[in-house]
């Protein structure tokens, strides 16, 4: 049973399913949140992620989050957690553009 009382948000993320076209992957509401988004782009769970939304169901606000979300992803690889996911790379890429890539980049060699 659902907490009316919560204020928490739900996250969806688009991916690019190539010739199927692109759609927003299936979420777990219980285990929905900002950290297992992340988890699951830096794994590889999400394949080719395009975007991010947050919903704020009690508030009926809806954002978009995908530049967010990178620049915590770039904070984790930053301090040495390891990205497997070659789509990640590309969702950093896009929503974060070159300069902050090749910033990260040379953070990563000097550690």
């Amino acid at each position: 049973m659902l907490d009316k009382t919560s204020t928490a948000q739900l996250y969806f993320v688009e991916c690019d399913f190539g010739k199927l076209g692109t759609a927003f992957v299936e979420t777990d509401r219980l285990s929905n949140s900002r950290a297992n988004v992340i988890s699951n782009i830096v794994s590889g769970e999400y394949d080719r992620p395009l975007r991010v939304l947050e919903v704020t169901e009690d508030e009926g606000r809806c954002r978009d989050v995908s530049e967010d979300i990178a620049r915590e992803i770039c904070a984790r690889l930053v301090d040495g957690d390891p990205m497997t996911a070659g789509g990640a790379w590309d969702f950093l890429e896009e929503h974060l553009g070159c300069l902050h890539m090749a910033e990260l980049t040379r953070k990563m060699q000097a550690a």
